[in-house]
């Protein structure tokens, strides 16, 4: 049974009234890279080293070959290729740097895009609506006090922030206003792990967890607070 999930948002498309739909899928976890490598590693039967030199070598192929003007093919998984972003003045151009560049692009193949096929997903209807339940040092084991360089766990509904996404963070808000941000070690939906290494004063701070829930760059972003001290 699969518990994918997705919302449908409007978007106009400036030739009638009524709006188009389309959906976002939700992702129950954002994986770093070490999570991913540590994945594979497991799943495959390979050292971790090994996996994370297979993708800095395929990385560094790609970038080569798209300098050349060449594509990449991955077989049965995707082709990466170049692609002309911006609009021009003219016919002939010019090319102006800023507002046009070539992009490398990834184009999915069968059968990998396929893998999916037969999954019907849940329809959201009411969106994320990002909460926090309880926030855990987990080296002292005390609720809803932080110290400084200490891992600890945010837990909720609707989290998972993605720290790959601009904008999705775990912060906290003192009380001049300032946001100190986090760095989060993992994350999904229900939790998320982090750890302060700027040095933070004591005292009664706000944490914020600023995300879109899953949904990616097109999804809105949402916060959820919880008031928390600094111990």
């Amino acid at each position: 049974m699969s518990n994918s999930k997705f919302i449908t948002v409007p978007v106009a498309d400036g030739l009638t009234s009524t709006p188009t739909w389309y959906g976002l899928v939700q992702h129950t976890r954002a994986l770093t890279k070490k999570e991913t490598y540590a994945h594979l590693a497991d799943k495959i039967g390979k050292s971790k080293a090994k996996i994370k030199s297979a993708f800095l070598g395929l990385a560094r192929y790609v970038r080569e070959n798209a300098a050349k003007g060449n594509s990449s093919c991955l077989d049965g998984i995707v082709t990466f290729h170049n692609v002309c972003k911006g609009a021009f003045a003219t016919l002939s151009g010019p090319w102006v740097k800023g507002r046009n560049y070539l992009l490398v692009l990834a184009t999915e193949q069968d059968p990998f895009k396929r893998a999916l096929d037969g999954i019907t997903p849940a329809n959201v209807v009411e969106g994320a609506k990002p909460t926090i339940t309880s926030v855990l040092d987990n080296v002292a084991e005390i609720y809803d006090v932080l110290a400084t360089g200490h891992e600890f766990t945010v837990a909720g509904a609707d989290l998972g922030p993605d720290p790959a996404n601009d904008g999705e963070y775990v912060a906290v808000r003192l009380a001049d206003g300032t946001l100190v941000k986090a760095t989060i070690l993992e994350s999904t939906l229900q939790s998320v792990k982090a750890k302060f290494d700027t040095p933070l004063a004591p005292g009664d701070v706000t944490l914020v967890v600023c995300t879109r829930s899953g949904y990616g760059e097109d999804g809105s972003l949402k916060s959820a607070t919880r008031k928390i001290k600094i111990g």
